[in-house]
């Protein structure tokens, strides 16, 4: 299951910080179990969450905790960039800064701005629903760049480095 949150209880939110909605809490954590050199779409991640994308994209503009919490693994549908802290289009520093910080974890792209479908990290939501407050369990599926680097998919209560 991915819906734990030990790593976010230890995070200490950055002063003048709002707090954070258990919503985000749950986005952040599911969020975290994108491995380097993988992304994954804000519409996977609400899948898992049976929620909207449009909610986890406000969440992922809103996270005190990047890049601890990466936020920049999170990419539109169509697996173009997207935004980066609220700041859209190409010529964007933000934006310029999560291409960069994709690249420098290994993701693969088809253009600058596309990534490349072997790239993509999915989780497995064909699962029963859960007991808790309408959330489904989910599975993380490894990604092709990350099957190649002999990296597996995050387990339960691993810790990062």
């Amino acid at each position: 299951q991915l819906f734990s949150r030990p790593s976010l209880v230890a995070m200490k939110l950055p002063p003048g910080a709002r707090k954070v909605t258990d919503f985000e809490s749950t986005v952040y954590s599911l969020c975290s179990k994108v491995p380097p050199g993988c992304v994954t779409t804000y519409g996977e991640i609400a899948a898992a969450l049976a929620s909207s994308a449009r909610a986890v994209g406000q969440a992922m503009r809103r996270n005190p905790f990047a890049p601890q919490v990466p936020c920049h693994r999170v990419v539109s549908a169509d697996l173009k960039l997207g935004g980066y802290f609220g700041a859209t289009g190409p010529q964007s520093s933000l934006v310029k800064k999560k291409q960069q910080m994709l690249v420098d974890e290994g993701v693969e792209f088809e253009d600058p701005l596309t990534i490349s479908n072997k790239s993509l990290f999915k989780f497995d939501t064909k699962l029963q629903p859960s007991s808790g407050r309408g959330k489904r369990d989910a599975k993380a599926q490894v990604c092709q760049p990350c099957r190649s680097q002999g990296k597996a998919a995050p387990k339960k209560g691993a810790r990062k480095a």
